[in-house]
């Protein structure tokens, strides 16, 4: 804690140092930022953008993990599935999806069900290929003992693949979360809300008021480390042996 509170102290600093002498157009300081949020929350203009961006993040992202993670232990189980559709999920991680917004809002309008659809089809490859991979480097020694046991298939799969799969699921689910908040935003910049994070930042681009469009980045950065912090905690609840293995990890190099 004391480490992470130094290195904050030292990146505000520099930023502070940064920020001197700057022009209208130069790198506002933390007191500019800070002063610009504030004005946002007086008006409830930033609850209200953050009601309408999380609303649709909470929706696709849950959405693709509730999808993404059962897929990939299934590609991982059954080669052949694994085969078919993992070329598939390859393909829609590499494409550039600042491409087919145009698509998006012809399919499905510009309001809350585009946003939803984009934050799901962005997020979902990830969440699929972690899984798999996970899924698919279980050791072969772990299922061979099960069956060894006479496990049946669906034994193997519940007690022997999915708990091995569990750092992989809360690893592609944090990566999801990021990239769910990353899309979201993207999303309604290119869709050209009017509504949510994006419009904040648009508006604020359009205005030339550098503090806000910081001051609204640093929100999204601080809802991607707060949700990432709290996946790794309910990690730690459901798997609690992960952290006893890092101590022992670090206990060892010394």
């Amino acid at each position: 804690m004391i480490a992470r509170l130094a290195t904050l102290g030292a990146l505000i600093a520099v930023w502070w140092y940064a920020s001197l002498g700057a022009g209208p157009l130069g790198v506002p300081g933390p007191i500019e930022v800070i002063g610009a949020l504030g004005r946002l929350v007086a008006s409830g203009r930033l609850a209200t953008a953050l009601t309408v961006t999380l609303g649709s993040f909470a929706a696709g992202g849950a959405l693709a993990v509730l999808v993404g993670v059962p897929l990939g232990i299934l590609m991982g189980v059954r080669r052949s599935i694994g085969l078919a559709i993992d070329p598939f999920m390859t393909a829609l991680y590499v494409m550039p999806f600042s491409a087919v917004i145009p698509l998006f809002v012809l399919w499905f309008g510009i309001d809350e069900l585009v946003r939803l659809v984009f934050t799901f089809t962005f997020t979902l490859p990830q969440v699929v290929i972690v899984c798999y991979q996970g899924a698919k480097s279980t050791p072969t020694t772990l299922v061979e003992v099960a069956k060894t046991y006479l496990a049946s298939e669906r034994q193997i799969v519940w007690k022997v693949i999915i708990p091995y799969e569990v750092p992989f699921i809360f690893t592609s689910i944090g990566l999801g979360v990021g990239l769910a908040i990353q899309a979201m935003v993207v999303g309604e910049l290119l869709i050209q809300s009017v509504r949510g994070l994006g419009y904040l930042l648009q508006f604020a681009v359009a205005s030339f008021d550098l503090a806000t469009v910081l001051g609204v980045i640093l929100v999204i950065m601080l809802l991607g480390a707060g949700a990432v912090s709290v996946m790794q905690r309910i990690e730690m609840s459901v798997a609690p042996w992960r952290e006893g293995m890092s101590a022992g990890g670090g206990g060892s190099d010394g």
